[in-house]
């Protein structure tokens, strides 16, 4: 009797009087394990990335009430990211302190590079989002590293309505990108789900050492400009 022989006989005496639903049981089991293990990995991994932005805003004085704002929803955020597939590199989850909550000059200052804060060099009411946003705190998901490079926010819009729409990040997200990441040592970011007055977008740049926030003609192409977006 060969060896191959000899295993099959050896499976089939283990599993002799077996009900076949109990025999589909065991034989799922590793693989039901490897699946449970790995979402375990997963919602590990999420938690410690929003533990760390709480951190990071903590750090940076960011008030109370929108940090706990952030909190309340942590478990349902995780929830929502443990439902999804992120793209290759992307950020899997964003904390969003929105304008509503802290005016602009303060989250700039949470923007830190080089131990030095950011500085916002606009009006904020003539900003204006694309689209409706939440005005309390709130998490984006699957956020892309800066994408379109090269291009200005004309062509970045008309650019994602040609793949499926898919949204850029207003002026609250891209400071909040700036606050998480070291984006800005990468390069320029538009934020072009916002606009400035007409035909302006704020960017997010460094210059002078320290983080800025300003405005560009929205037709202004930049070779080191990145855009990012929602998956």
């Amino acid at each position: 009797m060969n060896l191959a022989q000899s295993r099959k006989n050896d499976s089939v005496a283990v599993f002799k009087g077996t009900p076949i639903y109990q025999i589909k049981e065991v034989l799922t089991l590793p693989r039901n394990q490897l699946v449970s293990e790995t979402e375990k990995v997963k919602r590990d991994y999420l938690k410690k990335l929003l533990d760390a932005q709480y951190r990071t805003l903590d750090n940076r004085k960011c008030p109370k009430p929108s940090l706990d704002a952030l909190r309340d929803q942590k478990d349902e955020a995780i929830e929502t990211a443990m439902g999804m597939t992120f793209g290759k590199g992307n950020l899997p989850i964003l904390s969003v302190i929105t304008r509503i909550w802290v005016d602009i000059f303060h989250l700039m200052e949470m923007v830190v590079y080089n131990e030095k804060s950011g500085f916002a060099k606009l009006r904020p009411p003539l900003i204006t989002d694309m689209v409706a946003f939440s005005e309390d705190p709130y998490y984006v998901f699957d956020v892309t590293y800066p994408v379109f490079s090269g291009k200005s926010p004309l062509d970045a819009e008309k650019l994602t309505k040609e793949q499926n729409g898919l949204p850029l990040l207003n002026v609250d997200e891209v400071i909040a990108l700036g606050t998480h990441t070291d984006m800005l040592s990468q390069c320029r970011l538009w934020a072009t789900g916002s606009w400035y007055g007409s035909g302006r977008v704020p960017q997010l740049w460094l210059g002078y050492g320290r983080p800025w926030l300003s405005v560009y003609s929205a037709g202004f192409p930049g070779m080191y400009w990145g855009i990012s977006i929602l998956q």
